[in-house]
């Protein structure tokens, strides 16, 4: 089973689990939670913007890959040798993890020597620069 991940609203570190999806009580919208795995069975309640699932793969320094992860990497059926910039999503129409960036559409599973430089999440994660964009 897949292990997903999310920030804590209250700060702190990243969580890991499973999520859950709770109704609160006279809100107009579901609210997301993340489980953690331990005994207790304790709920951490997340950003839901900030949940993201394991993608199975890691990095060149072997770090789980998240989506929602800021990555370098190179394609692999492409003649550049220089790294390129995306951001990890999951596509639905593709059923895979893709890197996504303004110049990428890439499968991951078509991209080597990759490495997570940040995540979508964290304030201290540079913003992802896109081909075209000024400093």
């Amino acid at each position: 089973m897949k292990k997903y991940r999310g920030k804590p609203i209250d700060g702190g570190d990243w969580v890991y689990g499973l999520p859950v999806y709770d109704f609160a009580l006279g809100a107009k919208e579901w609210h997301k939670y993340l489980a953690i795995q331990i005994n207790s069975g304790k709920h951490i309640k997340v950003h839901p913007k900030s949940i993201g699932m394991e993608t199975g793969r890691k990095d060149k320094k072997s770090t789980k890959i998240y989506e929602g992860d800021r990555i370098t990497f190179i394609p692999k059926d492409c003649s550049t040798k220089i790294p390129q910039k995306a951001v990890v999503t999951y596509c639905e129409q593709r059923a895979c993890f893709i890197a996504s960036s303004e110049a990428w559409l890439i499968p991951l599973y078509k991209c080597r020597n990759i490495e997570v430089i940040g995540n979508t999440t964290d304030a201290h994660s540079r913003p992802l620069r896109v081909a075209g964009e000024i400093e």
